[in-house]
């Protein structure tokens, strides 16, 4: 049975085989573009969902005497929280990040930049689910200056050797390895390298921290957040008062935090949504064509329908083959997309920075998902046709193979085509918009010029003003560089200062203050419209603010 069902379809194929066979890449093509699109609106929809208890964790945001936001603030209130007096709080996390550090092991020297510093004791891995791949999860923060490391970092430092008790140097300080963990997922608004214990930085009497929370079951966090608001005298001082706080889901972080500044926080839920409309679009276009030239392709099958129904085959029959048919055509599609998706997905991992898996070969609930949608674009494809086509005299299924081209059957298909039309026209307008902001954003005058201009992100580490100079003297004396200046690169955040003009009530709060050389604007191209800022720095006491306005 399965033989001859098998030898019907290959023939129905071959018999319009060029048609079949643009059809099968039409749809493959569209579905290879929207399985892309659904695994990174899933991997995005999934930050930090991953750990063991993330819907009581929470990370502690708010304001002092700022108007900023910072999920950064005094450790005096998390340090309240786990004082006994509140029932509803189980545990607290305090991190630090750590800008960079050069560590040292044999003969090997490290800049580290991606470091996070906890207390000796902390419940880090009770909190968050990274995978331990050696060590003990229980005591890998025990001991002050343990660290543990990610994989890829473990193997530069000590290949494939296990990294377990040996010591990479710090400074004068040796930190002991614990731990080697999992490389870190894209899909967690946590990033780091290396993580170790400092008992310095969390020993002091005020120092500043990421907070992280874990509740009781069903503890509301609105019922804590107005316990913190509450507390007084806990304040390192009146500057460090909260004037606002919020506790923000571990999983909503990457979404929905208002930090200005801190870990997470940097999702755009518009661009995820943008994407999932662009996926649905070409999705819709790509089924609308394949149902459409199916429908085409049915349209010679009145002859075979009247011979079926000649030899005895009943209409639930007829049109349980049609179904099958048409699936087994639909399910030709799935080596096509893997292939596409295997090739292709390597590329969009490496263009957006990302490590998304292909769920659709490890994941039972993407495959059950499609199934059901194959088993629904099969019924889509092949119900009209087969109802039409079941119900047509047998004399008239002989006689003629335009049963399928009945006054319903060339309106559905004048639909479809119209929906494609209308599909792909909304399509095309925004990606011309899009094409059109694009070209707007890359052709603006931005008001300085970042051709040639190079960032050294550490140079702080050279020392003092007079190292600076010595390294500037050198370096201008090449006729490969143009010009040297130390100063923020354009873009980069700063804190704002409030400030009041001079005969205005009115304080504005969008001062910068930045330290810059005498030839910052002319390596950055940034013209002076107005006054002698070279003389004015010149001739500027030693402390003295020189301000410049646009």
């Amino acid at each position: 049975m399965i033989k001859i069902f098998l030898n019907l379809v290959i023939r129905n194929f071959l018999k319009d085989k060029i048609l079949n066979t643009l059809n099968l890449l039409g749809l493959s093509m569209g579905l290879i573009a929207a399985a892309l699109i659904v695994l990174y609106a899933d991997h995005e929809l999934s930050y930090d969902k991953f750990h063991p208890d993330a819907k009581n964790i929470y990370r502690m945001e708010g304001k002092t005497n700022s108007a900023l936001w910072f999920s950064s603030l005094g450790k005096e209130h998390g340090q309240e929280l786990i004082s006994g007096k509140y029932p509803a709080v189980k545990a607290v996390v305090r991190l630090n990040s750590q800008n960079s550090m050069t560590l040292a092991y044999g003969d090997k020297t490290f800049m580290e930049s991606n470091v996070k510093q906890v207390a000796p004791g902390s419940k880090f891995f009770d909190f968050f689910g990274f995978q331990v791949l050696e060590g003990n999860r229980k005591n890998l923060l025990d001991e002050p200056h343990a660290v543990v490391l990610t994989q890829s970092t473990a193997r530069k430092y000590f290949g494939e050797a296990s990294p377990i008790g040996e010591a990479i140097k710090y400074n004068a300080l040796l930190l002991k390895v614990t731990g080697v963990i999992a490389d870190l997922s894209t899909n967690t608004h946590l990033k780091f390298d290396l993580l170790y214990t400092n008992p310095n930085t969390f020993g002091q009497e005020h120092f500043h921290t990421e907070t992280y929370i874990q509740l009781v079951n069903e503890v509301e966090p609105e019922t804590i957040e107005e316990k913190i608001l509450a507390m007084e005298d806990v304040a390192f001082n009146e500057g460090h008062e909260l004037s606002d706080v919020s506790l923000v889901s571990l999983a909503d972080i990457y979404f929905k935090s208002q930090a200005s500044f801190g870990a997470g926080g940097s999702g755009d839920p518009l661009q995820l949504y943008i994407f999932i409309v662009i996926g649905a679009l070409i999705l819709l276009i790509a089924v609308t064509n394949y149902v459409n030239l199916s429908m085409a392709i049915y349209a010679s099958k009145a002859m075979e329908v009247g011979m079926r129904k000649v030899l005895g085959e009943s209409r639930p029959g007829i049109i349980q083959a049609f179904f099958l048919e048409s699936l087994f055509m639909a399910l030709l599609t799935i080596p096509f997309v893997l292939i596409g998706l295997s090739v292709l997905l390597p590329k969009f991992n490496s263009f957006m920075g990302l490590n998304i898996e292909n769920m659709f070969i490890s994941s039972p609930a993407y495959w059950l998902s499609l199934i059901a949608f194959f088993g629904l674009l099969s019924l889509i494809t092949m119900i009209y046709p087969a109802l039409t086509l079941t119900r047509t005299k047998i004399s008239m299924l002989l006689k003629s193979k335009a049963s399928i081209h009945s006054t319903g059957g060339i309106r559905l298909r004048n639909l479809l085509i119209f929906v494609q039309f209308m599909l792909l026209f909304t399509l095309g307008i925004s990606a011309w918009f899009m094409n059109r902001q694009i070209s707007f954003l890359d052709n603006k005058d931005m008001g300085f010029k970042a051709e040639n201009v190079i960032k050294i992100t550490n140079a702080f580490d050279l020392g003092q003003m007079n190292e600076y100079y010595l390294l500037k003297n050198e370096l201008t004396s090449s006729p490969l560089i143009a010009g040297i200046t130390f100063g923020p690169m354009i873009g980069d955040g700063s804190n704002a200062l409030a400030y009041k003009p001079e005969g205005q009530d009115e304080v504005y709060e969008n001062l910068l203050s930045y330290g810059v050389d005498i030839d910052y604007f002319d390596v950055m191209d940034i013209d002076i419209l107005a006054g002698e800022f070279k003389t004015t720095l010149s001739a500027a006491d030693s402390g003295q603010v020189v301000s410049l306005v646009n």
